[in-house]
């Protein structure tokens, strides 16, 4: 059992030691730099959207989704509004443990894995200002 718990460790600690080399390689890239910057601005900014949407809602119900169509066509409670922030935040997140996997490998692999990030987290923006836009206009 101490021999297992032995190489747990050591196995644990050199892959600790690896990631730590893999996050100060991807830092020192300055384009990498900046879009992570870009993409944490991103998604603090989504958080905050949603924030100040569900602090001025007054109702108990909000208007969640609009077709052109039918009009409101989705109503929930107010809470559902960080399910758009918290869904960007876990692709980057997925997204940020991959580019640590692949960065060494493939350099192009975690530039586009970023860039998706980047535009998923666009999206979810607008789609929150959308939000924003249909129940306070």
């Amino acid at each position: 059992m101490q021999i297992a718990w032995l190489k747990f460790s050591s196995n644990f600690y050199l892959k600790i030691k690896e990631a730590k080399e893999n996050i100060s390689d991807l830092w020192s890239t300055l384009f990498l730099r900046v879009e992570l910057i870009i993409l944490m601005v991103g998604l603090a900014l989504n958080w905050l959207l949603a924030l100040i949407i569900k602090t001025n809602l007054k109702q108990e119900l909000a208007a969640l989704h609009y077709n052109i169509i039918f009009g409101i066509d989705l109503l929930g409670s107010p809470t559902e509004i960080y399910l758009l922030p918290l869904a960007s935040t876990l692709m980057s997140l997925f997204n940020l443990v991959l580019i640590l996997f692949f960065h060494r490998q493939d350099k192009f692999l975690s530039k586009l894995l970023l860039a998706t990030s980047l535009v998923i987290n666009g999206f979810i923006i607008l789609a929150v200002y959308s939000i924003y836009l249909i129940n306070f206009r």
